[in-house]
């Protein structure tokens, strides 16, 4: 075959490879919670660990498979009169395995917030995303926590467990100023389900380091 065609039918071979932006067409991977967020007790997500005790929450999720998680959407009430800005800014998010072991660091980020219109007891219930990630899982079970290290009076939204939900609910984590909050083995088990998603694809093509069909 004259090397011409040769290139030209690798040019076309090439051409039809699919081509996945990191954040195109992301699937939900994991939802702890199936209706709408609700607000019930009110465990504290955030504080200044330099002026009083500072809290992160984290709740767990389980990756069925190698994942790219793209983005977070986590669901928090704060108070009606307040400036929702307040919540985009000074978000700080950690990944860990249930073993304990870090995969993402404590990473500060912005937050795009949205409210969901929903009240409850002189409080909105706002949904946060964490976005623009490219996080490799995989497959098992992890913790995803957050904070914001501004804001105190900010409390996790909650929602009726959906069949992905991992037992036992959601736990807060103390800071300190010697503490970063999200690294703190300062833990209170609460028996809530934190509301929050996780978005992304399956690997399929790299599952198990093997190109799959």
């Amino acid at each position: 075959m004259p090397r011409s065609i040769k290139y030209a039918l690798l040019a076309s071979l090439l051409s039809l490879s699919p081509v996945r932006p990191a954040t195109a067409g992301a699937d939900l991977l994991f939802t702890n919670f199936t209706g709408d967020p609700f607000g019930a007790d009110l465990y504290t997500g955030g504080g200044p660990c330099a002026i009083a005790a500072c809290y992160a929450i984290a709740d767990n999720f389980v990756a069925t498979g190698v994942w790219i998680v793209n983005y977070f959407n986590f669901y928090m009430l704060y108070s009606n009169g307040s400036d929702p800005a307040d919540l985009s800014s000074n978000v700080r998010f950690a990944v860990y395995t249930t073993a304990g072991v870090q995969v993402v660091a404590p990473t500060t980020v912005s937050a795009t917030v949205t409210s969901t219109g929903i009240s409850v007891d002189f409080r909105t219930i706002y949904k946060l995303q964490i976005s623009g990630l490219n996080i490799k899982l995989a497959p098992g079970e992890y913790q995803f926590r957050a904070t914001n290290t501004n804001v105190q009076a900010i409390y996790a939204a909650f929602g009726t467990a959906s069949v992905q939900t991992v037992s036992p609910g959601l736990v807060q984590l103390t800071g300190s100023d010697s503490v970063e909050t999200l690294v703190s083995t300062d833990v209170t088990q609460r028996d809530a389900d934190w509301a929050f998603e996780v978005w992304g694809t399956n690997d399929s093509v790299h599952k198990d380091g093997f190109e799959n069909p």
